[in-house]
């Protein structure tokens, strides 16, 4: 679930976390959005840019 794709998004690199942002923002501009991918996605991008461990 949830936990298990916050662990494997741990692992990605900072350029990695930047496409799967931007092919977030693609997909829903397009109308395929995964919420749950994306709101996953910004949650750590949001943590490594204030350096929170979580």
């Amino acid at each position: 679930g949830l936990e298990r794709l916050m662990d494997n998004l741990r692992k990605f690199t900072d350029r990695q976390l930047a496409n799967l942002l931007a092919l977030m923002k693609q997909l829903e501009a397009k109308g395929h959005d995964a919420p749950h991918i994306a709101a996953a996605a910004r949650k750590e991008a949001d943590r490594r840019a204030w350096g929170r461990p979580d």
